[in-house]
């Protein structure tokens, strides 16, 4: 077990770091408060605390506690000064051209819909990816996912319609997903599209754009926002677990249909939900951040944890190695975050930009095998 004294002397260390890096550049702006939530005590209980804040109180608590995983906080913050000055960037979804490409009820149902089965691409037998081509061109992963319901959609299947939806069969489903390999877990995608279409069908009129409408395009709103409504009403789109008695609710792909629907929208010259509902997204653990932020050495895990990831060996959804790591990615990810706000405020940054920035990072560590774990969180 790693010495969580050292820990506690990293979060302080950054803290102070962060202070003297703002005056620094910014000497007439105050730095007495405290940007960076990185506590050198137990997190503090918020009576009406938002989902955001009691993701992150919950992942400092886990960290703070791991076994088998470690943040290097002098890597976080050279590593945040040296992005601070960068102009961040959000993905528009319009390339690869996989996507719904107009501003209407249409593309919100259809990416809400990606994200109800946007999990596990990677066989975890073989390794192989699911692969499928749109147009003459082949998409790998996620995109071809996207690509394959894009195709179905163009095709005239109706993908976007709840009563459709809540009584696809296998058949149908390999139908809509027959790419040049299989994609895994196709009978928990096709249960879970029942049940999305079943309660699209009873309670929205059979569309995902109903549902946003009565969320009033907000994604938090004490329990009627879009995010709120999908982990609620959908049980498919639940993704929370416990360690050590800590109760931590991840809900990405909850998050990441939000995400992804803004930034879609903001692309497409619309915005969708308000600026301070965005910021309380935090970034979606998954597999490629804990990858990236490996990587760029901020996070390190135990020899024990390391081996079993390197060797392919799955890590069961649930364990406290699995929590760990993803606890470690929302907490890191949160302090880069507040670091680079802290040390350029005009960079205004949110989570979606941490989380493109790590994404695309991750994906520069192809060298470096990510975790595996038999899940439909992601």
């Amino acid at each position: 077990m790693y010495r969580k004294s050292s820990l506690y002397t990293g979060a302080a260390i950054l803290t102070q770091a962060l202070r003297l890096e703002r005056h620094k550049y910014y000497p007439e702006q105050s730095v007495t408060s405290d940007p960076v939530a990185a506590k050198t005590k137990a997190p503090p209980k918020h009576s009406q605390a938002s989902p955001r804040d009691a993701l992150f109180d919950a992942a400092e608590a886990i960290v703070l506690t791991a076994s088998d995983v470690e943040v290097n906080y002098q890597r976080l913050f050279e590593l945040s000064r040296e992005w601070a000055p960068r102009s961040m960037v959000l993905p528009k979804w319009d390339m690869p051209p996989v996507f719904l490409d107009k501003a209407d009820n249409n593309t919100v149902d259809f990416m809400i819909l990606g994200n109800c089965i946007n999990f596990a691409f990677t066989d975890f037998a073989t390794g192989k990816k699911y692969a499928a081509e749109y147009n003459g061109t082949v998409y790998e992963g996620a995109m071809g996912m996207w690509a394959a319901l894009k195709g179905a959609f163009e095709r005239g299947i109706p993908v976007l319609d709840g009563d459709y939806l809540s009584k696809i069969t296998v058949k149908e489903a390999e139908g809509i997903f027959n790419g040049k390999s299989q994609i895994p877990m196709l009978q928990e995608r096709v249960d879970i599209l029942r049940e999305v279409g079943t309660i699209l069908k009873d309670r929205y009129c059979g569309h995902f754009h109903n549902l946003v409408a009565a969320a009033n395009y907000r994604m938090f709103d004490k329990g009627g926002g879009l995010v709120e409504r999908l982990v609620s009403e959908f049980p498919s789109f639940r993704d929370s677990a416990v360690h050590g008695g800590i109760q931590i609710a991840f809900n990405k792909r909850a998050q990441l249909a939000a995400g992804m629907l803004h930034e879609k929208f903001l692309g497409l010259g619309q915005q969708l939900f308000p600026s301070y509902d965005v910021r309380q997204l935090t970034v979606f653990a998954d597999y490629e951040l804990p990858r990236a932020l490996r990587g760029l050495g901020i996070v390190t895990l135990s020899s024990s944890l390391q081996s079993k990831i390197d060797s392919g060996q799955l890590i069961p959804k649930g364990s406290p190695e699995e929590v760990e790591i993803r606890a470690a990615t929302v907490y890191t990810a949160r302090l880069i975050e507040d670091a680079i706000n802290s040390i350029n405020p005009q960079a205004n940054v949110n989570a979606l930009h941490i989380d493109y920035l790590l994404w695309s990072d991750g994906r520069k560590h192809k060298a470096l095998r990510h975790h595996l774990t038999v899940t439909t969180a992601y």
